[in-house]
C-alpha cells in the first residue's frame, strides 16, 4: 500500500511526465508549479501544435472542396486524393459526357482538379471507373480488359481506362479474385468451358488429399505452373469458383481448359496406375460388390459417392 500510494503521489506531482508519455511530442519542459498558468500562458510547444493542427483543418477543408465529386472506391487523404481502388464487378451505368460532368461536379474521377469545360475540350471515359478523367490521369492508349465485362457480357475486348484503373487492373490480372458461382452464376451455363473446368477443379480437390502425401508431391504441382489454386483441399465450404481476370480470359478464349484436362489426367494416372505404392494404397474396395480393384473418389465415371458417408 505503501509503494502504490507513492506512485501515486509520484504521478500526480508531475503530470507533465504523463503526458510526455502519451503524446511523446512536447519537449523536455520545467515542472510548473501554478496550474493556472497552464490557461493564461501556454507553452510555446503547444501554441505551436495548436497552430500545426488548424493548418491540418484548413488543408483538409481545402482538399475536400477540390476532391467534392471524387470516386466512391478512392480513399480520400489530406495530401493526396485516389489513391486506392477496389474491383469493380458491376458495369457502371451509361451515361452522356454532360451527365457525368454534372454529377463529377466538373472534377476528375481521380485527382479532383477542375476538368476542361467546351465543346472541344479534352475529357476521357474510363470503362472501369465509369467516370470522366482529366489528360493528366488517363490516356488514350491505356487500355484493359474490363472484369465487369467479362463476368456479364462475356466481352474480352480492351476499352480505355484511367492510369489509376490500368495499374490495379495490371497487378490483379492472375490474381484469383473472382468468384464466378457468386457474380454471375449463369456463365457456366454461358461456357462449356468454363463448366468444364468447373468439373476439372471439382476432380483436383479430390485428388489433393493424394499429392500432399506423395513423395514426389512438389513434381505433381508444379504441374499446375502458376496456378496451384486450382487443386483446393477438399473441405466443406471450400471455394473451387475463383479465378483470376487471366484464368477468364484464356479459358472463354483460349486452351487453358485442355491444359488443365491434362494435367488432371496426368495426376489421375499417377495415383491410378499403381507405380506410387503410397497413393495406390489410398484407393477404396467398392462395399458393394467387393471387387478388388481400388475405385478413387474422382473417378466420376466409375464411382460414386454416398450423400449419407
Amino acid at each position: 500500500m505503501h509503494n502504490a500510494s507513492a506512485s501515486a503521489a509520484a504521478v500526480v506531482k508531475s503530470p507533465l511526465n504523463a503526458v510526455t508519455l502519451i503524446g511523446d511530442y512536447f519537449p523536455p519542459t520545467e515542472p510548473i508549479t501554478n496550474p493556472e498558468l497552464l490557461q493564461k500562458q501556454p507553452s510555446a510547444a503547444t501554441a505551436a501544435h495548436a497552430d500545426h493542427s488548424q493548418q491540418q483543418q484548413q488543408q483538409q477543408q481545402q482538399q475536400l472542396k477540390r476532391t467534392k465529386a471524387a470516386p466512391w472506391h478512392a480513399v480520400q487523404e489530406p495530401e493526396k486524393a485516389g489513391t486506392a481502388i477496389s474491383m469493380i464487378v458491376d458495369i457502371p451505368m451509361s451515361r452522356s459526357k454532360t451527365t457525368l460532368f454534372k454529377m463529377q461536379d466538373g472534377r476528375c474521377g481521380t485527382c479532383g482538379e477542375p476538368l476542361p469545360q467546351g465543346m472541344f475540350a479534352t475529357r476521357f471515359y474510363c470503362y472501369y471507373t465509369g467516370q470522366l478523367h482529366c489528360k493528366g490521369c488517363m490516356r488514350r492508349s491505356d487500355k484493359r480488359i474490363i472484369p465487369a465485362r467479362v463476368l456479364h457480357k462475356r466481352d474480352l475486348d480492351p476499352r480505355p481506362v484511367c492510369k489509376m484503373a490500368c495499374n490495379y487492373l495490371d497487378a490483379m490480372y492472375r490474381m484469383p479474385s473472382l468468384c464466378v458461382s457468386l457474380l454471375n452464376p449463369k456463365l457456366f451455363s454461358m461456357s462449356k468451358r468454363l463448366s468444364h473446368v468447373r468439373l476439372l477443379r471439382r476432380q483436383l480437390s479430390l485428388m489433393h488429399a493424394f499429392v500432399v502425401t506423395c513423395h514426389h508431391r512438389d513434381r505433381l504441382v508444379s504441374w499446375l505452373g502458376s496456378r496451384p489454386y486450382l487443386m483446393t483441399k477438399e473441405t466443406r465450404g471450400a471455394n473451387r469458383d475463383m479465378y483470376s481476370l487471366r484464368d477468364l480470359v484464356e479459358i472463354l478464349d483460349g486452351d487453358l481448359s485442355t491444359r488443365i484436362a491434362n494435367v488432371t489426367n496426368a495426376l489421375a494416372k499417377h495415383i491410378v496406375d499403381g507405380k506410387c505404392t503410397i497413393c495406390y494404397s489410398k484407393g477404396h474396395i467398392c462395399e458393394y460388390c467387393g471387387d478388388s480393384t481400388p475405385i478413387f473418389p474422382f473417378q466420376f465415371k466409375l464411382t460414386v459417392a454416398c450423400p449419407r458417408c
